[in-house]
């Protein structure tokens, strides 16, 4: 169930347009270099915009890896590293760095890449 926003945060429910999961790396299982989705930390509103995209070929099969920006709101006490995974839908989003925006416990502003 998607939590009700406070008055004074209605203003963010713009930009904020996506209700995601934010989740525990678990196991990496020896065959693709990122972790398989963990445990449950968090749900959140976010927004999602794509960055920037980049193709590469292996000897069998291209690789299509998009950057995106993720904007969510700040939640004290709960940490978000680079090891978590960000889910919306289907889509899942490794996240490469985590960025405290104007350093004033807002907004986290988080450099993920999603592949296919």
């Amino acid at each position: 169930m998607h939590r009700r926003r406070k008055k004074k945060d209605r203003r963010l429910s713009s930009i904020l347009n996506k209700f995601v999961s934010i989740l525990s790396p678990g196991f990496n299982d020896g065959f693709s270099p990122d972790n398989i989705p963990g445990d449950l930390k968090f749900k959140t509103w976010a927004s999602i915009t794509p960055k920037t995209g980049k193709k590469t070929q292996d000897s069998d099969r291209d690789n299509v890896n998009i950057t995106h920006e993720i904007l969510i709101e700040f939640h004290g006490g709960r940490k978000i590293d680079q090891k978590d995974i960000v889910t919306y839908g289907d889509r899942t989003f490794h996240i490469i760095y985590v960025f405290n925006h104007n350093e004033d416990d807002r907004l986290y502003v988080l450099k993920a890449e999603e592949k296919f």
